[in-house]
């Protein structure tokens, strides 16, 4: 009887683990919307603080005011972007988690593998580039998050001030460049990350196989 029921328990133990992964999965998406959030609330509030001090006439004063705004702006950005690619990252490789290691010995459980076949599909429709945002997720944010970086550039240029240094406007451009460069990685997270992911779970599982004779 003992026998009979260890697989009973071993599957019941990967349901479990099914249920605790999936709940992290759902914070972790979760967490990604509320960091876009606060994002756009507090870039909408620190532009309308912005441009309500620097007016028609600005002085120095309210430039080294603009300074401190729009870096704050850009630090938001950069932040919510970076919890973002580790939200991301958690999702896809818990995801991967689960088709490899837990749905195969469950039946039933097939909803990681057929979300695997279905973005293998998805790649080869034509219209792949135009509905890309419209199926992945770090797509959807990096757009948002390239949007909310090119505000922060803008809105430093577009305010009336007198006395703007260059190192002013370099440290506004290297911000923009840092948010860039994460966004980039979210960008190639919708193409290529899924796929990272899944080979780095595919060595861990080639590494515990047994060596055959």
């Amino acid at each position: 009887m003992s026998d009979d029921s260890a697989p009973a328990r071993e599957q019941a133990a990967r349901l479990a683990e099914y249920g605790f992964i999936t709940e992290g999965m759902r914070q972790d998406q979760k967490e990604r919307h509320r960091f876009l959030a606060i994002a756009l609330a507090a870039n909408g509030l620190i532009y309308g603080i912005l441009f309500r001090l620097t007016g028609d006439k600005g002085s120095e004063v309210d430039v080294r005011q603009a300074v401190v705004l729009t870096m704050l702006s850009a630090v938001i950005v950069c932040v919510a972007e970076r919890m973002t690619i580790r939200a991301t990252t958690g999702v896809a490789t818990a995801g991967a988690y689960l088709r490899l290691y837990v749905e195969p010995h469950v039946p039933g459980l097939a909803f990681q593998a057929r979300n695997n076949a279905f973005r293998q599909a998805y790649k080869k429709t034509k219209r792949r580039r135009l509905l890309q945002s419209t199926a992945s997720a770090s797509a959807s944010h990096a757009w948002a998050y390239l949007a909310l970086t090119a505000a922060f550039v803008v809105a430093w240029f577009a305010c009336e001030m007198d006395g703007r240094q260059w190192w002013q406007t370099g440290l506004v451009l290297v911000a923009g460049v840092l948010s860039l460069a994460q966004i980039a990685v979210l960008f190639w997270g919708a193409e290529q990350g899924y796929k990272a992911v899944n080979d780095a779970w595919e060595a861990v599982i080639a590494d515990e196989s047994p060596p055959q004779a």
